[in-house]
């Protein structure tokens, strides 16, 4: 069998088991009416460092267009209020400020999920490689950053979503270190 007709027969099995590949960001149309969001997570950080996982539990809401407050219930509670590109972490010392505008990978995992919560095509666009595959009406988007101004110390971030919704947010350093956030009751 040729190569095209072998290209052929595997993009039409494919079709037929509901899959699609490629950069179509349809699945962020489904984000762009809601202004206001809110899902409970549990997040896990592992790193060569570790001798074991760090794990959080807590609330996250977002609010149109760039506000992200990420609310830790255990195993220390605190409190992460992102507007723009100002972080502040409250707990029961002083609060803490970041400018993130100085953290240029935290920025980016940040405004990635900030770009997915208001549908921004454009923006993801430009700042990221995107690979998007939907099977059986779920989708898993896996973004590469583009080198813009300096190599990041992101290797990739993917979001798995089922309408409008996020259900995990994964990101991986070059250096093997991993943050995965699991998204639920979401309202």
């Amino acid at each position: 069998m040729s190569k095209p007709k072998l290209l052929w027969y595997l993009f039409c099995l494919l079709w037929s088991l509901g899959v699609t590949a490629g950069d179509d960001l349809s699945v962020l149309d489904g984000f762009v009416t809601q202004t206001t969001r809110s899902a409970k997570f549990i997040e896990q950080r592992t790193a060569f460092y570790l001798e074991e996982p760090i794990v959080s539990h807590g609330e996250m809401t977002f609010v149109a267009p760039s506000q992200l407050r990420k609310t830790i219930t255990r195993p220390e509670p605190s409190t992460q209020i992102i507007e723009a590109e100002q972080l502040t972490i409250e707990s029961d010392d002083e609060p803490v400020y970041i400018d993130l505008s100085q953290q240029p990978d935290l920025l980016l995992g940040v405004n990635a999920l900030r770009w997915v919560l208001s549908g921004d095509k454009l923006a993801m666009q430009k700042n990221f490689y995107i690979d998007a595959i939907r099977k059986d009406g779920k989708w898993n988007l896996s973004l590469k950053p583009k080198l813009l101004s300096s190599p990041s110390k992101i290797k990739s971030i993917t979001f798995e979503i089922e309408g409008a919704r996020i259900m995990l947010m994964s990101i991986v350093s070059v250096d093997g270190e991993a943050i995965k956030t699991t998204l639920y009751g979401h309202r």
